[in-house]
């Protein structure tokens, strides 16, 4: 299982979380924000107010997250 390396909070309100390590569709599942933040409470704490139109990423486990704005159209 790879860390979670890239968050991104959507304009909209939804969110994505991943490894960053794949894009196919049949690597990805979907679960309820709770339940993230919840399984991942230590790794994502800095991440419980990141502000809608931003994203974090890392380059692994242990690293420290570096927030921007996500200027990619949705």
């Amino acid at each position: 299982m790879e860390p979670l390396r890239l968050v991104i909070h959507h304009h909209d309100g939804t969110w994505d979380f991943l490894c960053n390590t794949t894009s196919e569709d049949h690597h990805m599942i979907t679960i309820h924000t709770a339940e993230v933040f919840s399984r991942f409470a230590r790794a994502l704490q800095p991440l419980r107010t990141l502000p809608a139109g931003h994203l974090a990423e890392r380059d692994g486990l242990y690293d420290e997250w570096h927030i921007e704005e996500n200027t990619e159209q949705e």
